[in-house]
């Protein structure tokens, strides 16, 4: 009766994010039950994911590059071979017997193919920006160790220490599009990371150039035409800007006390419309005069800003992309080992 009707199996998710729950169901030719229940009676996923971690740091090193992202693992990883198709079925976990779980979302009869090829295209996204990642970074907390799918969206969404219900809701939302190919746009995403990113700033743990990368390598997982999907961002007048306004701004974090808490750390708030953006970059500049910081390059970029500001109109204004551009020239300086322009200039004063 279990196999025939997935009693206990339609009870028993593949995937458990708190009160989210996806019941992964096979399909195929010729199975057996020893097929159906072998699928379902393996380790769980966050288990086996750690088991395969185990098992190569035993033998000294992380295969990374060939780890499948967890959202991936359970379907495709030690599955018999005529399982073909699955249901996935996304529910939300009721609280007892009174509040059961409530079925929201269902995608019948996707291929098996089809998640190899998602898998590995994920792996295709991941790989060149853990590479440059990693060499940017070799010693990396640990909610950074591994660029996965589902981490990625906890780092930019929330954490531990934060409410998790804007993450839950979220990864409700997008996980039915990631597993049909349909994740294509994400309005939540960019705003979350600025303010994620201000956030870690006010509390002492600026980790945007590890960041970072979470929010690229999801949002090149919603590519579909070959394009880098920041190409929008950076060409953007509000992006340009914003990297001119972090290189003014670098100067002063070693001039003024808690500069990065009390302005980088609210600048979407400063810069919220382009007479905000205006008024910060008079206040850097002044900020420059008073402390006598006056670089070549401070005032060149100073003059760019203000042909930019001028020839961008209420309309075009993005404050995400000029404060993603700003994080990016601010923080540029500790991207590698060499000194940025600014902090060589102070050295030979």
């Amino acid at each position: 009766m279990d196999l025939l009707y997935a009693l206990t199996y339609s009870k028993k998710p593949l995937i458990s994010e708190r009160n989210i729950k996806i019941v992964v169901l096979p399909k195929g030719d010729n199975l057996t039950a020893t097929h159906i229940e072998n699928f379902f009676e393996r380790v769980g996923l966050e288990d086996a994911s750690q088991a395969v971690a185990s098992l190569n740091a035993a033998n000294g090193k992380i295969d990374e590059a060939n780890l499948l992202d967890t959202l991936f693992e359970p379907p495709l990883a030690r599955a018999a071979e005529s399982i073909t198709q699955y249901d996935f079925v996304f529910s939300k976990k009721g609280g007892s017997a009174s509040t059961p779980d409530v079925d929201m979302i269902e995608l019948s009869g996707v291929e098996r193919s089809f998640l190899a090829q998602l898998s590995e295209r994920v792996k295709e996204i991941r790989e060149p920006l853990r590479a440059e990642r990693d060499a940017l970074v070799p010693k990396r907390p640990k909610q950074f160790a591994f660029l996965d799918i589902r981490k990625s969206f906890l780092n930019i969404l929330g954490d531990v220490t934060t409410d998790k219900k804007k993450y839950q809701s979220h990864l409700f939302k997008v996980l039915p599009q990631i597993y049909s190919g349909t994740y294509h746009h994400d309005g939540v995403l960019l705003p979350a990371f600025i303010e994620k990113t201000e956030y870690n700033i006010r509390n002492g743990t600026p980790d945007f150039n590890l960041l970072k990368y979470d929010y690229f390598f999801l949002a090149r997982l919603r590519n579909t035409n070959g394009d880098d999907p920041m190409d929008d961002m950076k060409n953007s007048k509000s992006y340009q800007g914003g990297l001119l306004l972090g290189r003014m701004a670098q100067p002063l974090d070693r001039k003024i006390a808690s500069f990065e808490k009390n302005y980088v750390g609210l600048l979407s708030r400063r810069i919220s419309d382009k007479q905000g953006l205006l008024k910060f970059a008079n206040f850097i500049n002044e900020k420059l005069a008073i402390h006598d910081v006056a670089y070549p390059n401070l005032k060149q970029a100073s003059v760019e800003l203000a042909g930019l500001v001028a020839d961008m109109s209420d309309r075009e204004y993005r404050k995400n992309y000029c404060a993603f551009g700003f994080f990016e020239s601010y923080f540029g300086r500790y991207s590698d080992g060499a000194k940025s322009d600014t902090q060589a200039n102070d050295n030979n004063q």
